[in-house]
This record gives C-alpha cells, structure tokens and sequence, in this order.
C-alpha cells in the first residue's frame, strides 16, 4: 500500500512555492534525547553540524528533559496526549518557521487520498518496528530529490523534533514541507494504522524510556536495549 499514490493535493495547501527557493544550507538535526544515528545511511543528519543553532538547540533539548519532572507519568490518554503536545511545543522552539500538521488534520488529507508523501526520518532500528503505512525513508528522498520537489512532504520522527529539523532543512532546499505534530505518538492518538517492517499491521511503536512512554492506550510501547534488541516496557 502507497499513500503517495492519488489525486495531487490543491495549490493553497502547499506550504511554499519553488519559485521562492532558498539557498542550500548544509545544518544537520539532533536527535531526540536517546536516539542513536543511523550515520551510514543517506539522508541522515550528523548531529553536531548544527552552525550558529547548535545552542539554541541544545538549550531546547534541556528544556524538553525538565517538561514532567517531579510530576507522575500521566496515566490516561489525556494526560499522555497533553505531555506529548508540551514536549513537541519544546522542541518547535528550533525551528519556529516550519509550518506543522496535526494528527487530526494528516488523517483527514490521507482519508481523503490528498497526494501527501510521509517522510519517515527515525534510523532504521525505529522504522522496523513500525511505520505510517506509505512512508518513505528520509533516505529515498535525498537521494530522488528531483522525484519529491513537486510533491507535498509530512515529516515524522517519534514526538517531532528531529523531523521538525529535517523539515526545515528541506524547505531550504525547496520542498513543499510540513512537520508532524507530535509524529507518531500523536498518530496513535487519533487510532492511525501502523505496519511493521513486513507490511503488516502492528500495534507497537518505538519509544527511547518510561518519559516518552505517551502512545495511547492499546499500543505497545517498545524500546532498544543496550544489547539492540527491542523490548517492551
């Protein structure tokens, strides 16, 4: 199954036009707090090429680790949605002028067959856990450039701070991009489908720890052990 696949999206919902291309920049993304890089594939971003940014992201990623402390892991799906949404609205403070899309609104546009491509950007340990049914590595972009330019891209990571970086990134490339609020935490907010490495349906979602355990009730949270095996918590 291909979510690329159906009728092109209308004009006003692109969010930038390639006549108003900007110069490339070369920046590269962090990782959300204890992701590991995927540094051998293509598209992947090294994590301290940051240029003049680097401060403000690494202030950033301190903000989002301090978001619940001292207060008890949420335990309904409210709580869990509203802890996710603070730590995403942490994170956008490194890329304010990337525009988002929330996870109401990417099931809306993909049930009604708009011509979204979901960038997946997580290494490929979290993508062969799960993925939204359709996505693309960030790798298979990069390398198809001219393939992508005139299509509307969604990036998603786990909670959207690597994808809101990788957006940013790719508007200054020319992309039509928008970054997922929340990514796929947010997608199992709203009941999204996930497939596994397989392509068949899954219900568990890669997570980094209990302080990011916040995917909604009746998915399965899983983590990589030291050891690179994937475990539940």
């Amino acid at each position: 199954m291909n979510q690329t696949v159906g009728p092109r999206i209308s004009r006003p919902f692109r969010c930038s036009q390639r006549a108003n291309r900007e110069p490339e920049v070369t920046d590269s993304a962090p990782q959300e707090p204890g992701a590991k890089n995927d540094s051998g594939a293509s598209g992947q971003l090294n994590y301290w090429r940051l240029g003049w940014r680097t401060p403000v992201i690494l202030v950033v990623v301190c903000l989002s680790l301090m978001i619940g402390c001292g207060k008890p892991h949420p335990t309904t799906d409210e709580g869990r949605l509203k802890r996710l949404m603070d730590m995403y609205a942490t994170y956008r403070l490194a890329f304010p002028t990337v525009k988002g899309i929330s996870a109401e609104a990417l099931n809306q546009h993909l049930a009604a067959g708009d011509d979204l491509v979901l960038v997946d950007v997580r290494p490929s340990e979290e993508r062969d856990v799960s993925t939204l049914p359709g996505a693309v590595p960030i790798a298979v972009v990069m390398d198809n450039e001219a393939d992508y330019l005139d299509r509307t891209l969604v990036a998603y990571c786990t909670v959207g701070g690597r994808s809101g970086l990788h957006a940013f990134r790719l508007k200054r490339r020319g992309f039509d991009v928008l970054n997922f609020e929340g990514s796929i935490l947010a997608w199992t907010h709203v009941g999204g489908a996930l497939i596994d490495k397989q392509g068949a349906p899954t219900r568990r979602v890669h997570v980094y720890g209990e302080r990011w355990n916040l995917s909604a009730e009746g998915y399965e949270p899983v983590v990589t052990n030291d050891d690179g095996a994937v475990e539940s918590l």
